[in-house]
């Protein structure tokens, strides 16, 4: 099936277009030029986007944009991934930005196109948190001064409380990682966090060619291969009774034929 754009993403700016779109529907923005040195982080309104990729999250995604407000940021980006219950609605209700695949394409796709836009529309830095409610957004200002403080291009949220982690996910995210520090030429210890904090000016470089989860791996080995340098630091994690969306055995299936991919480029 193909899936119909109400409007062109390449054509919010006048940027040159990149390879991270996909097909979604929603409003635009306009571009903001910014003027200051790289090492200067100004985080206002007008330089920051926080992404909220979501799918069938309508318990969470009134919460969870709350909770963003009352931390202090407000340009806030839902790329609501083809979902079958009220978290569209919601969204919009919320009075924020709202971006929405026909279909569900995966949680890669629907980063591509938050990316996107943000790199469309003049922002220099992007923040990335799941729309499950199990970061706490306060902790962004963390990955704000962790960046300020080195020469960094992309910050994650590392969680730091593995007994509440189930233990499956505990036991992959330490592999992931360590194969992805290997390819990305990074230590990175977790790689599978989706709480981040990037700059914009990487976008040209990354070439997705994934949509699902191990897109989030993706994006920090053409970083790495890049030269962009990767950082972390702590943040809290709120494990709760839903279920997750990764399937242990499909979407690792899909991150070992991502990574063997990455070893003979």
């Amino acid at each position: 099936m193909i899936i119909f754009s109400f409007y062109d993403i390449n054509q919010l700016s006048g940027r040159s277009a990149v390879r991270l779109s996909a097909p979604a529907w929603g409003a635009g923005g306009r571009w903001f030029e910014s003027s200051r040195p790289d090492h200067v982080l100004n985080m206002d309104e007008k330089s920051l986007l926080i992404l909220l990729p979501a799918y069938n999250e309508e318990r969470f995604i009134g919460k969870v944009i709350d909770k963003i407000r009352k931390s202090g940021f407000r340009n806030i980006l839902v790329v609501d991934d083809g979902s079958s219950d009220k978290t569209y609605d919601i969204a919009m209700e919320e009075k924020v930005k709202v971006l929405k695949h026909r279909l569900n394409m995966g949680k890669g796709a629907a980063l591509k196109t938050g990316i996107n836009y943000a790199y469309n529309t003049g922002f220099d830095y992007v923040a990335i948190l799941d729309a499950d409610d199990q970061h706490n957004p306060s902790d962004l200002n963390k990955l704000i001064e962790k960046m300020a403080s080195g020469n960094y291009d992309i910050i994650i949220g590392k969680r730091i409380n593995y007994r509440k982690m189930p233990f499956i996910r505990e036991i992959t995210n330490k592999v992931t990682s360590l194969i992805i520090s290997l390819l990305c030429k990074n230590r990175v210890m977790d790689s599978q966090s989706g709480f981040r904090l990037f700059k914009t000016k990487l976008v040209p470089f990354i070439n997705l060619k994934t949509n699902r989860f191990e897109a989030e791996s993706e994006m920090l080995i053409q970083a790495g291969r890049n030269g962009f340098h990767i950082g972390e630091t702590p943040v809290s994690t709120l494990y709760g009774s839903e279920k997750s969306s990764i399937n242990p055995i499909i979407d690792a299936f899909r991150f070992i034929r991502m990574a063997l991919n990455y070893l003979w480029v």
